[in-house]
């Protein structure tokens, strides 16, 4: 099998496979991409890392900047709320219009003023759960703990 990488500016890594059919070796190559797909590129001043989906805790949106948490840093990404969302999977629930958080990674909520609901991150962050989406939240909340 031939190969060709060229290097561009894009958000990710994207791979087309020309081939006239669909043999194991092009079986074993869709299963490999498709399995190691776990993982997003993140930006830290001029240098970008790859950050594994189980490492990241929340994803915010602050003055139309998206930024990925994981336990101990914080990284820039070039992808939209929506899109991680997505990219993520069932294990981030929406808290508000500009942030998601992994269930697995919510360590406390406590009520404040109004009724408005205050979610404690495990890495110290605390962000507000928007009346919004605190429906889905609680719902979210009890699948993960049955």
């Amino acid at each position: 099998m031939k190969a060709e990488i060229k290097i561009e500016n894009c958000p990710e890594p994207y791979a087309i496979i020309y081939t006239p059919e669909i043999n194991k070796e092009v079986q074993r190559i869709l299963l490999y991409m498709q399995q190691n797909t776990q993982t997003l590129i993140g930006q830290k001043e001029d240098r970008q890392y790859v950050l594994f989906i189980n490492e990241i805790v929340f994803v915010q949106v602050k003055e139309e900047k998206t930024y990925v948490y994981t336990m101990n840093q914080m990284y820039r990404s070039k992808q939209r709320l929506y899109e991680l969302k997505q990219f993520l999977g069932h294990d981030f629930v929406q808290i508000s219009k500009s942030s998601i958080g992994r269930m697995q990674a919510c360590e406390s909520v406590e009520v404040d003023f109004g009724g408005v609901l205050v979610l404690h991150v495990k890495n110290g962050l605390k962000t507000y759960v928007s009346r919004h989406y605190l429906k889905n939240f609680k719902k979210q909340i009890w699948k993960h703990c049955i």
